[in-house]
């Protein structure tokens, strides 16, 4: 699309021209695009980012750490819990859905998760193993003290 200084100009050519509603639609049209270019407040910005908005095709920062938590905590407990438990506990509380809506939502989460964003997908099934593998390992060389490296 144009930019702002370059639509005034088309408007201001039609309008010199006498196609007076063709320039005043493009002047319509550049007075919106500089709008659009408004700094937007710190908090708009932070809900932006972190909370989850309704577009299943895409991820912002929140929903992509959500998304790779999740799929950190199902290579954790080799798909025991995960996805299921979350669905489950979404759909205990007065704003989740039903199980069904929940889980579709998280498995449809992890699917744009790995299509968009492959190497963070690939570092929370990697490194949730890893820390199992360590706390595993630690727990059969001092018994009882390999539990915080999973916590």
């Amino acid at each position: 699309m144009a930019d702002y200084n370059t639509l005034i100009a088309k408007s201001k050519e039609l309008a010199a021209a006498g196609r007076m509603d063709e320039a005043r639609r493009v002047a319509e049209i550049a007075l919106k695009s500089r709008g659009s270019g408004q700094e937007r407040s710190f908090m708009q910005r932070l809900g932006d980012n972190l909370l989850p908005d309704d577009n299943p095709d895409n991820h912002n920062f929140g929903e992509t750490v959500a998304a790779a938590i999740n799929k950190a905590g199902e290579a954790v407990t080799f798909g025991l819990i995960g996805d299921e438990a979350d669905a489950r506990v979404k759909s205990w509380l007065p704003f989740g859905g039903s199980y069904e809506d929940e889980l579709a939502k998280n498995r449809q989460q992890e699917e744009v998760l790995e299509r968009d964003n492959p190497g963070t997908a690939l570092a929370a099934d990697v490194m949730a193993l890893w820390r199992a593998r360590a706390a595993q390992t630690s727990a059969q060389v001092m018994p009882g003290r390999g539990l915080h490296l999973v916590l």
